[in-house]
């Protein structure tokens, strides 16, 4: 089993296949990353589950990045928790956009920090003008689903799709946004039919390999400790901006965790 500092592979995303690793996904959102177990649950989201009607808008889209194109050849059975090169970390923000998502991107602004935001569709028409800060500020848009729903990754491929559809729907009709080059599953499952739905649309399974626990709401000194006693070239780390009642712990942490990564050398960054 590697250790989490090995850096093979660090210059392009590292894999595992989704079939060897199902049975351990199944139970709980238990993932495996480049030989490291990770627990894959933002099982503290409170979304509703509600399917509910999403809410017109008439104003303006703001300008989003560009989404990245696919490799022709990329493997949908993979699973990035690992990406770019040795002198970078990435910060992801789930479940959002919600009433913590501005104090984060005022944090991420003063720190001059570009991170990415895997949004759920719901959360995108309650909170559409949350969401464009989010755009408007220069992160990368990252799909979550529309309702976060775990049965989601039980689901055939066409559901699957449907659900994935549906985020990207509201994402395009709240932001004027194209279709995100992330996908990251409900609970960070990736089994079963998953990958044959990310083939269909062209887009890319987002893991992690620091999970910083914030959902479970520990204290800001445990949430800290969590992520940069995890530091590693290419790592990308969990985080939540939504779902729960709040993220007030995420928020107080998120200054020395920008602090502490770019003190053992590494600069914060986007995936590619």
């Amino acid at each position: 089993m590697r250790g989490p500092g090995n850096r093979r592979g660090i210059r392009r995303a590292t894999r595992f296949t989704i079939a060897a690793v199902a049975a351990a996904a199944v139970g709980g959102g238990a993932l495996v990353y480049a030989g490291e177990y990770r627990n894959g649950a933002d099982a503290g989201n409170d979304v509703n589950a509600a399917d509910a009607e999403a809410p017109a808008t008439t104003s303006a889209p703001v300008p989003a990045p560009e989404p990245l194109p696919a490799p022709p050849d990329w493997d949908y059975s993979t699973v990035i928790g690992y990406t770019g090169d040795d002198t970078e970390m990435h910060l992801t923000f789930d479940d959002g956009p919600g009433k913590d998502t501005p104090a984060i991107l005022d944090i991420l602004d003063r720190y001059n920090v570009k991170a990415t935001f895997c949004m759920t569709g719901r959360q995108t028409d309650e909170e559409p003008d949350i969401g464009r800060q989010v755009l408007a500020r220069g992160h990368l848009l990252c799909n979550h689903s529309y309702s976060h729903l775990p049965s989601i990754n039980r689901g055939n491929a066409a559901g699957i799709t449907a659900e994935i559809n549906k985020a990207n729907d509201a994402f395009a009709r709240q932001y004027g946004a194209p279709q995100p080059t992330y996908y990251r599953a409900p609970e960070g499952v990736f089994n079963g039919q998953v990958p044959t739905a990310l083939a269909g649309l062209k887009m890319r399974a987002l893991g992690w390999a620091v999970d910083s626990r914030d959902w479970t709401k520990p204290g800001v000194d445990t949430i800290v400790n969590n992520v940069l006693s995890q530091v590693g070239p290419g790592k990308i780390v969990l985080m939540h901006d939504a779902g729960g009642t709040d993220r007030a712990q995420t928020v107080a942490a998120l200054p020395r965790i920008i602090e502490g990564i770019r003190a053992a050398g590494y600069r914060l960054t986007t995936p590619r």
